[in-house]
């Protein structure tokens, strides 16, 4: 086993962690993307190691909302209301 990784844990860290001080730098600036290796000159011993991003991507989802006029289910409105409904409720109060 690596005796350079049995003190600090290194992998899968928020920060960059250097693998022989421990030192965690928050800045990652020059990462690009998923995968991206780095040379990194450690700022707390001045060694070199090599970083490399991992990124984890998430999303979330939800039903549209019904419209409180018709009941449809819609992705662009106002006031709770369809777009059809929204048109509807400004002719009918003269609103151009």
């Amino acid at each position: 086993m690596d005796r350079n990784r049995e003190a600090f844990d290194t992998d899968w860290t928020q920060f960059p962690t250097c693998p022989y001080c421990g030192y965690e730098n928050d800045d990652y600036g020059c990462f690009e993307g998923d995968g991206d290796r780095v040379e990194c000159e450690c700022p707390g011993c001045e060694k070199m190691y090599i970083a490399t991003m991992h990124l984890d991507i998430n999303f979330s989802t939800q039903k549209p909302p019904k419209c409180s006029d018709c009941g449809k289910e819609y992705l662009v409105g106002r006031d709770s209301l369809c777009k059809t409904c929204y048109q509807k409720e400004r002719v009918r109060k003269g609103i151009k």
